[in-house]
């Protein structure tokens, strides 16, 4: 994983590709690739962006941007852009990134498992859903975390309220990594 430096033009033009991919991704209009990384490459050089990069791609990016802060006279943090190619997805990428941001990520054994939310199917299959319930927070207590990240809301909502330790989503500790606010989740 690396910290894209405004010098860098082959981290741009990745990331370029990256925004682009995302957009197209979702049918959403795109200004395309080489228009995004010369727009990355000015918001870095004005000291107001940082990008990372991930994967051998690379294949997920982080957009950082900074802004004056109303209640202190430090810039606030904030997560503009967070995506990871859909082939490379649940494999990690998002556990290099918060670990770049300055965070232990433990493994978690059948990490790979359903918690048993997936849309409705806790509603259509209860003893199945809570069997694989069961089993994901078993697994989750025994890697003893402060803090439990997913980038899942179903998941999270699912698990939360009989987890052994506080439930964020991984944006929020990578936005608070950056400098922006505590998750709520963890106090104050």
């Amino acid at each position: 994983m690396t910290l894209i430096a405004a010098a860098d033009d082959a981290g741009l033009a990745a990331a370029g590709r990256l925004l682009d991919r995302f957009n197209r991704e979702y049918d959403d209009p795109s200004p395309g690739p080489e228009w995004l990384a010369d727009r990355l490459r000015a918001l870095i050089g004005a000291g107001r962006t940082d990008v990372l990069l991930a994967g051998d791609g690379p294949d997920g990016i982080l957009v950082f941007r900074y802004l004056e802060g109303i209640w202190s006279d430090g810039d606030v943090a904030y997560v503009a852009e967070y995506y990871v190619v859909p082939e490379r997805r649940r494999l990690g990428l998002g556990a290099a990134l918060l670990a770049q941001a300055g965070y232990e990520v433990a493994p978690v054994a059948e990490g790979h498992l359903c918690c048993g939310s997936a849309g409705t199917y806790s509603l259509y299959q209860p003893e199945l859903s809570g069997a694989l319930k069961a089993r994901k927070l078993a697994n989750l207590a025994a890697a003893r975390p402060q803090v439990i990240a997913s980038d899942n809301f179903g998941c999270m909502q699912h698990l939360a309220g009989e987890a052994s330790a506080p439930f964020v989503h991984a944006i929020e500790l990578l936005d608070w990594a950056s400098g922006g606010p505590k998750p709520a989740a963890l106090g104050s």
